[in-house]
């Protein structure tokens, strides 16, 4: 197991959530969090950045969450990601996993799911043993 910290990228234009995710990420994980406002320029940061979880909103500005996970799924079929959404539903939800999402968060978001899905996920990446309760 390794001590360095997970990389995560946060997808999402609400500057309040983006902030909140970043912070209970790093406060909680000891997360290296990148975030951008939209998917424009994803691409770059995730060259730059090489993330073990993506975290990213449905709901964004110009080409959206969906197609974000996508473009991801196209790329790197092996990177998780978490979509949040404040559309709750099984339906949004299924439709999410069909099209490649590791994980659903509705918001307003729990950040004890929140924290447990990005855990789970980069240790998953990183081919370590889930942590007891995962």
């Amino acid at each position: 197991m390794t001590d360095s910290p997970f990389r995560v990228i946060v997808v999402e234009d609400d500057e309040d959530v983006a902030l909140y995710v970043q912070t209970i990420l790093r406060r909680r994980l000891a997360c290296d969090v990148k975030v951008l406002a939209s998917a424009d320029g994803y691409e770059t940061l995730e060259d730059e950045f090489d993330p073990e979880v993506v975290v990213t909103d449905l709901e964004l500005p110009g080409r959206g969450g969906f197609e974000l996970l996508a473009d991801i799924r196209a790329r790197r079929s092996d990177l998780p990601v978490a979509v949040m959404t404040a559309h709750a539903g099984a339906e949004y939800a299924e439709r999410a996993r069909r099209q490649g999402a590791d994980d659903y968060l509705a918001k307003p978001l729990s950040s004890k799911d929140l924290v447990a899905a990005v855990e789970r996920l980069a240790r998953r990446r990183r081919g370590e043993v889930p942590v007891e309760g995962s």
